[in-house]
């Protein structure tokens, strides 16, 4: 009977192995791959690069869990998107099949995020975005397998317009990149508009990467605009704020969370002097008030990331990266707690899916605290975790109104 045992306990173990799992229990330890795609490379490195950094920092912190049964370890496997629609699929098409990862973590860009969708869902594999466009997660029956932690343009625009009605602006002109994340920027302000009192009186589009916007800043100043919004990331948002700097626009500049990093400042210099951005909290941790929530955790993050990679590389987009990861720790201990961690991955993978969305509540994390439901895939309240922020002698001011 022993010998018997033994060539089961073998047998089982082999079936485990050939499904791509380790089994838990036996005082054995199962692997869980989290596959993560983000553009360290291309002209979204300025974001893909701390979130690459933020993934190295906390993948020990964020790789065990312990529940009935056993213990599982997290494994993150991060590889380059390169900015590159086509690569970010690639990648997470062999982060499934061959790396056989129970959950995703992509992409940097919003343009990455929805070209990875129909490969996600096809596959039942968890996804948690690190972009901002809301059709990332909407409309959500149709994007079941897909969260997001990021900021999205809903978000954004409401507190630029809000903050805009304090500055009796009425004339506003558009700028944005000429892609899915451009294109949610100009939807949600053409919605906004109208509650606010304003007029869109003129949009420009320009490519992604691009290195020059002159022709586009001229026919948005012979509209008259009282303020600028652009939708862009660096470098090309600093290329649009100096091309409309150098032919002398007085106006008010608005730039979304996608400028929210140090890059953006010493690209600029004195070009973005006086510039308004929409951002989550993380580069003024310092002045929220002892009793924000969110406090303590953003300080902590700040001082381990610059501790480690030097004053001033925080940026919003190294927090989404750690948001996603928290997200998905907590899913996974809760999946394993409840002694699950023997399912196939297949069930696995439905699984995190569910725990994500019904048992991630009250989360405190880098942009906010998360709140996931079955008709909510962002999670966040933007009046609460985000802020108006002007630079102010090369540095991110908070402005309160």
């Amino acid at each position: 009977m022993r010998f018997a045992r033994s060539g089961w306990t073998f047998l089982f173990g082999a079936l485990f192995v050939a499904l791509g799992m380790a089994p838990v229990g036996m005082g054995q330890t199962r692997e869980i791959v989290v596959g993560v795609v983000v553009d360290i490379t291309g002209p979204a490195s300025s974001l893909g690069i701390p979130e690459r950094n933020t993934v190295q920092l906390y993948e020990s912190d964020f790789g065990r869990v312990q529940g009935q049964g056993g213990t599982a370890r997290i494994r993150w496997v991060v590889t380059d998107g390169e900015t590159d629609v086509t690569r970010t699929v690639v990648a997470v098409r062999r982060l499934i099949e061959e790396e056989r990862a129970a959950a995703i973590v992509c992409c940097t860009t919003s343009p990455g995020t929805l070209a990875i969708v129909s490969t996600v869902t096809t596959a039942g594999v968890p996804t948690i975005s690190l972009a901002s466009a809301r059709a990332i997660v909407e409309p959500v029956d149709q994007r079941f397998w897909v969260f997001k932690t990021a900021h999205d343009g809903r978000m954004n625009v409401d507190l630029i317009t809000a903050h805009m009605q304090t500055l009796k602006i009425r004339r506003v002109a558009f700028m944005g990149t000429n892609d899915a994340f451009g294109q949610d920027g100009d939807r949600e302000l053409d919605a906004f508009a109208p509650q606010r009192g304003l007029e869109v009186v003129a949009k420009e589009y320009f490519p992604y990467g691009a290195t020059d916007a002159s022709s586009q800043a001229v026919r948005v100043l012979t509209r008259n605009p009282q303020a600028a919004v652009i939708w862009a990331v660096p470098p090309a948002a600093n290329v649009v704020v100096r091309n409309l700097r150098d032919l002398g626009a007085q106006l008010s500049l608005y730039l979304s969370q996608g400028v929210a990093n140090r890059t953006f400042l010493e690209l600029g210099g004195p070009t973005v002097e006086g510039v308004y951005v929409s951002a989550g909290k993380i580069l003024v941790a310092e002045q929220l008030n002892v009793n924000d929530p969110q406090r303590a955790v953003l300080l902590e993050y700040v001082r381990r990331y610059e501790g480690r990679f030097g004053p001033g590389t925080r940026s919003a987009f190294g927090g989404h990266a750690y948001d996603a990861m928290l997200i998905l720790h907590q899913a996974v201990g809760r999946v394993v707690a409840r002694g699950l961690g023997n399912a196939d991955l297949r069930q696995l993978r439905r699984a995190i899916r569910d725990e994500i969305e019904t048992g991630t509540k009250n989360l405190v994390g880098i942009g906010g605290v998360f709140n996931f439901s079955p008709r909510d895939h962002v999670g966040l309240d933007p009046r609460r975790s985000m802020v108006i922020l002007q630079v102010r002698r090369g540095q991110w001011t908070w402005v309160r109104f």
